[in-house]
């Protein structure tokens, strides 16, 4: 049985704001993957475990935190993805495989935005021969 609970990071930056978490638990063991998004704690409610707005928050600051949340809707989905898959395997795993699992798929998906945006950018400047290597050095990789 696993469980995955959103919340911010107990230790503030000197803003006030705290890193937005998602702590995973499996088989009474604990483990912490770190988001990029930085939150004050007005911002979160942690019992819906979504981000709010506060007073005096402008446009911009409101639509970057709906943003946020949809952050956190895809990223409890790709966890929730994660351990039904490893769960399918029907052998035993450890919360630090799961989320090395996890940080392991958006590393490739990083990867591949990345180099399929340098391949554009070659070939838009018109070296055909690079973004050909990267193209095979991509494929090598699966």
């Amino acid at each position: 049985m696993s469980s995955i609970k959103v919340m911010l990071n107990y230790r503030p930056d000197p803003l006030g704001r705290r890193s937005l978490i998602f702590q995973v638990l499996h088989r009474r063991r604990r483990c912490v993957i770190f988001s990029p998004h930085r939150l004050l704690p007005e911002e979160f409610d942690p019992r819906k475990q979504r981000t709010r707005t506060a007073q005096g928050h402008n446009a911009g600051r409101r639509k970057e935190l709906r943003a946020i949340n949809r952050y956190i809707d895809a990223q409890l989905q790709e966890l929730e993805t994660s351990i039904r898959e490893f769960s399918a395997r029907q052998e035993e795993f450890t919360v630090a495989e799961l989320a090395a699992y996890h940080r392991q798929r958006a590393d490739r998906q990083s990867l591949d935005v990345f180099a399929r945006s340098l391949i554009e950018q070659m070939e838009s400047e018109g070296k055909f021969g690079t973004a050909n290597t990267y193209r095979s050095t991509m494929k090598m990789f699966g």
